[in-house]
């Protein structure tokens, strides 16, 4: 006979606007029409890391899926992270960076989610906090505080701060430390990436995917006013003048002239002047469009 999947699905009760209904609703009928066992699991904004690990150990599912963006992913990660279970992504936050990286939109997500293909995807370890998309020191960072301390939402409120805080974007010098090799820039942002673009579809690098046992750093060059704009909030995938010094490897240490604003997938962490980074290779198993070949 068999075997009968289990889903856990994963949500935030107090956000999502009101679709939280919508959700379970849709899960409900995808489990219904391909007779699957599920449970949905709200989150409560407290201890939610040992809620889901005795959670899992307790119904063993075979998918944990997880509505919302980086941020949830990234706060719940320690409770499955080593466990032998897929990741499922239904894009419900106000970040959703990764599913965008690999592929997954609101449009495919319920399909990709109870499909048979998933991919195999690295975490960067940054001070020991784990990173699964972006983190950054400087301008987006302290934008994010920013976004956090005020009532504004949506996009518009996170383009009103950068206006805002423009004058304050100080330079500071960044050395990053590569084996016995040093680099020394002058910049106002560095970007650690396990991908190649933020999730406006803003594209970082060339060469960044979640699952090449590489992550990239990205040096901000020299800007105007105009350049602030289109690196924050143009939707282009490319562009012709490159912003960013990239520098791709599996680990880095790297040492900043000041404290400065540090964020890791769309939550402020303080301020930092020195980070250890490095990279985990094949760490989570995610649903994703295709196996192995995004």
């Amino acid at each position: 006979m068999k075997k009968q999947l289990k889903y856990l699905f994963v949500y935030n009760p107090v956000a999502g606007g009101g679709n939280n209904e919508q959700l379970l609703n849709q899960m409900e009928a995808h489990c219904f029409d391909k007779n699957i066992f599920w449970e949905a699991h709200p989150t409560q904004g407290k201890d939610d890391v040992s809620i889901l690990s005795q959670k899992i150990k307790g119904f063993r599912p075979d998918v944990l899926l997880i509505a919302g963006g980086d941020g949830s992913i990234n706060q719940l990660l320690p409770a499955f992270v080593d466990q032998d279970i897929q990741l499922g992504i239904i894009p419900a936050g106000s970040a959703n960076g990764l599913a965008k990286s690999l592929k997954v939109d609101i449009e495919n997500c319920w399909e990709i989610a109870f499909s048979h293909n998933y991919t195999q995807i690295d975490v960067v370890k940054v001070n020991n906090k784990s990173l699964i998309h972006l983190g950054d020191l400087g301008i987006n960072a302290s934008l994010v505080k920013k976004y956090e301390e005020t009532d504004r939402s949506g996009f518009l409120g996170y383009a009103i701060s950068a206006i805002e805080d423009f004058k304050e974007w100080e330079t500071f010098e960044v050395t990053i430390t590569k084996g016995l090799s040093k680099l020394v820039y002058e910049t106002s942002m560095l970007a650690i990436s396990n991908a190649r673009m933020y999730g406006t579809g803003f594209e970082l690098n060339k060469s960044g995917v979640p699952y090449d046992g590489i992550l990239e750093l990205n040096v901000l060059k020299p800007f105007d006013l105009k350049s602030v704009g289109r690196l924050l909030f143009s939707e282009e995938e490319s562009m012709p003048d490159r912003p960013f010094h990239v520098i791709a490897g599996n680990q880095f240490k790297v040492n900043v002239s000041r404290k400065v604003p540090f964020q890791i997938d769309g939550e402020y962490l303080g301020e930092e002047n020195e980070l250890e980074i490095s990279i985990l290779p094949n760490q989570i198993n995610v649903k994703t469009p295709k196996a192995n070949t995004l």
